[in-house]
């Protein structure tokens, strides 16, 4: 591939990246019973379950026990776009919020790039934990693009806001610690 094949590659994701992010970052919260989707172009589908509020042992393996919280997003699937009948491209991010005392601030955020084969209905996408340092109310984002096999051409968009009743779950052994709200959770240390 020549040099300037993959400049525009690389020029056609990062754009794809910050436009998702800035997606993500302007969905407005609002009181329906399931999360909020955004669609542009002709996406697939896309099946997700609730994000995970729980509590990971940081120490494991030693004598020292130490919990932090923890957000686990399950890995969604992801239907091919009806758009295109050969090989698909799904550009994948998940972003992950925390509240500040007066805004959602964006944290972390990753992403990754999955083939879905012509003939196959679609395909799981990585599901990705988010260990935390600190105890505090979080929200997740979604975002999912579907291009052709050489990332050169959009045909959808699906942007997901986990900001409804529903959306979220605490899970693990100490549930006493993990409050899942209407579009967030709230994590503390167990206080072991």
């Amino acid at each position: 591939m020549n040099q300037r094949k993959r400049s525009s590659i690389r020029s056609l994701l990062a754009t794809l990246a910050l436009g998702a992010a800035m997606v993500l970052a302007l969905l407005p919260a609002t009181s329906a019973s399931a999360y909020t989707a955004q669609n542009s172009g002709r996406p697939g589908g896309i099946y997700v379950t609730k994000v995970q509020g729980l509590h990971y042992n940081a120490c494991a393996g030693t004598l020292k026990t130490c919990y932090n919280p923890d957000v686990n997003v399950p890995a969604p699937y992801v239907y091919r776009s009806p758009a295109l009948a050969g090989n698909q491209t799904v550009f994948h991010m998940t972003t992950l919020y925390r509240w500040s005392g007066s805004a959602w601030v964006v944290i972390a955020t990753r992403s990754e790039l999955r083939t879905l084969a012509a003939g196959t209905p679609g395909g799981y996408v990585r599901a990705e934990n988010f260990t935390l340092s600190k105890a505090g109310y979080y929200k997740v984002g979604v975002g999912f693009t579907w291009l052709n096999p050489t990332r050169t051409h959009n045909y959808g968009t699906r942007v997901i806001d986990f900001n409804q009743a529903g959306d979220y779950q605490c899970v693990g052994r100490f549930t006493a610690s993990c409050n899942a709200q209407n579009g967030y959770v709230y994590l503390r240390s167990p206080g072991l």
